[in-house]
């Protein structure tokens, strides 16, 4: 349960929130009550609470001054600001201490409501991410280059395990794909062990930390490039040294984008790139085959005729 404090000098408008709202519903409990800002410091320190609900304009300290106070302390709590005061000053005053709401009085209980659901569900946000960033403190780089292989799967890319992860899924990327072709010799199980040596060959000619080299299945390995480490004419001749290191191995194909793509949108790429590695079974000749049915039908005409 989130711990909520209510501050407001005005009694009834205090118990009216107090008794007229589910709090229990919303996962958040009244942890204390106060009726200026001096006291609403005192109690806030008292009970830690994950969200304050507080008047603006109250005797001894305003609600924006106790915030500023609370703040040093607490920053991470939320704040949510109750005014009579429709003035910009006011407003402003609460957009500067970073509230996560701002509410005129009278009071709606249904505008109450669905703003105390609001900040409820970034509190849990927030910490279903701070439990995650705890998982992968320790995550390995060889961890990373898997979690990353499962995001470029899907086009569905996963920006919030990409931002626990330090991965700029934002910035420029050149794709290269290595892959087995369909009627190669090598053995699959032999060419995984290829791709491990591939990999380091392909760090060693491209050797930086935003560079990513990984690993899809037994049979490919993508690479992508960091945009501004890898120039067009650079990335023309790595894929030149790639190809001549290669080429020995028979019947492994290079596929790469002549464009940079942003890393969040690589899995299109990656599938164009998939499909053009592969080169299709022998269609049949249509206008040959068009030609023999012309042939047959006028045959079946003629004989009956």
């Amino acid at each position: 349960m989130y711990r909520v404090l209510l501050v407001d000098d005005c009694l009834p408008d205090l118990s009216g929130i107090v008794k007229n709202i589910d709090w229990a519903s919303l996962g958040c409990e009244i942890a204390g009550t106060a009726s200026n800002g001096e006291i609403g410091i005192k109690k806030a320190r008292e009970v830690k609470p994950d969200i304050i609900i507080t008047d603006i304009s109250m005797p001894k300290m305003n609600g924006i001054d106790m915030t500023r106070e609370i703040r040093k302390e607490m920053p991470d709590t939320s704040i949510i600001f109750i005014s009579c005061f429709d003035e910009f000053n006011y407003i402003k005053s609460a957009m500067d201490q970073n509230v996560s709401a701002y509410i005129l009085k009278p009071i709606k209980l249904t505008e109450l409501h669905a703003t105390i659901e609001k900040v409820v569900a970034a509190l849990d946000q927030k910490k279903r991410y701070e439990k995650l960033e705890d998982s992968f403190k320790n995550i390995s780089a060889t961890q990373i280059e898997n979690l990353l292989s499962d995001m470029l799967l899907y086009e569905d890319f996963d920006k919030e395990y990409a931002n626990l992860l330090n991965i700029p899924y934002n910035e420029m990327f050149r794709p290269i794909l290595i892959t087995q072709a369909d009627d190669s010799e090598i053995l699959p199980t032999d060419f995984y062990q290829k791709i491990t040596e591939f990999k380091e060959v392909c760090r060693k000619y491209a050797d930086s930390e935003k560079n990513y080299f990984l690993k899809f299945g037994v049979t490919s390995l993508v690479i992508l490039l960091h945009a501004d480490d890898m120039t067009e004419n650079k990335f023309k001749e790595y894929i030149q040294t790639l190809t001549q290191y290669i080429d020995s191995y028979g019947n492994i194909f290079i596929s790469f984008s002549t464009e940079p793509v942003k890393l969040s949108e690589v899995s299109k790429t990656f599938n164009s790139l998939l499909n053009s590695s592969h080169p299709k079974a022998n269609m049949p000749d249509m206008q040959n085959l068009y030609n023999r049915l012309s042939a047959l039908l006028l045959t079946f005409i003629s004989t009956q005729r």
